[in-house]
C-alpha cells in the first residue's frame, strides 16, 4: 500500500517535547513528524506538521521525503495555489495588485480580503522570506524521487470567500498592518495562546473557519 506524506499545520517543539516515534534519522520526536500505522492494510502515513513560512520546516520536508520515498505526497494546495505559488509577488505593483483584486468576482469584501492575501505575500517575498516554501519542496521532492503528488485542498477562491463572509473589516485592516514574519518553529503553548486569543477576540471568524475549511 502507499506511503502518504500529508502536509498540515504547525504542530509542537522544543519544550513541548511529546515522543512521537517516527524511526527517521536527524528529525525530533516531538510531534512535527507523525507515524500513522493501518494495521489491517498494512499502509504507513507521516503526517507533518509544517510553519507555511519556516526553512526549517522546509528542510524537515525534504529529509521526510527522501527517508521514506512514499508512492504518494499529499500537498495542502489546490491545482490554482500550486499554479499561483511560482509567481514572484515581490514585483507586483501595490497599483497591479489592486487592480487584480478588484477585477475579481463576488463582493468588496472578497476583493479587499484578495488583496490583503496578495500584500501579505508581496511583503514576505520583500523580506527574503517564500510562503508555502515547504510546499514547493515537497512537489520538487515527490517529482524527484517518483511520487505522485496529490493536491487535496478546497479551491483557493471557495476558501477566500469563506474567509472574508467571516472577517470584519477591521481583521482585513489589522491584516494590511502586519509588521512581519518571523521563520519561528511554534511550540504547542505558544499555538494553545494563540488559539485563545483569537477565540476571545475574533470568535465569529475562527467559528466559521473551523467548521467549514
Amino acid at each position: 500500500m502507499a506511503s502518504i506524506l500529508n502536509q498540515s499545520t504547525v504542530s509542537g517543539h522544543g519544550d513541548d517535547v511529546s515522543h512521537y516515534q517516527h524511526g527517521i534519522p536527524g528529525i525530533p520526536t516531538d510531534g512535527k513528524v507523525v507515524l500513522l500505522k493501518n494495521s489491517k492494510l498494512g499502509s504507513e502515513a507521516y503526517l507533518v506538521g509544517t510553519n507555511h513560512i519556516s526553512k526549517h520546516s522546509a528542510e524537515t520536508v525534504k529529509k521526510v521525503i527522501n527517508y521514506v520515498r512514499p508512492d504518494v505526497v499529499a500537498v495542502e494546495l489546490c491545482a490554482g495555489r500550486a499554479t499561483d505559488m511560482n509567481h514572484n509577488r515581490e514585483y507586483v505593483t501595490l497599483f497591479d495588485l489592486l487592480c487584480r483584486s478588484m477585477s475579481a468576482p463576488r463582493g468588496l469584501r472578497m476583493k479587499f480580503g484578495r488583496f490583503a492575501m496578495g500584500f501579505s505575500q508581496r511583503q514576505m517575498h520583500a523580506d527574503d522570506k517564500i510562503p508555502g516554501l515547504e510546499f514547493k519542496v515537497a512537489v520538487e521532492e515527490a517529482s524527484r524521487v517518483g511520487a505522485r503528488c496529490s493536491l487535496i485542498d478546497q479551491d483557493v477562491n471557495l476558501i477566500l470567500e469563506k474567509v472574508a463572509k467571516a472577517s470584519s473589516w477591521k481583521v482585513i485592516w489589522d491584516s494590511l498592518r502586519t509588521d512581519g514574519y518571523q521563520d519561528t518553529e511554534y511550540t504547542r503553548s505558544y499555538v494553545k495562546k494563540v488559539n485563545i486569543l483569537s477565540k476571545k477576540h475574533f470568535p465569529e471568524f475562527v467559528r466559521f473557519y473551523c467548521l467549514t475549511l
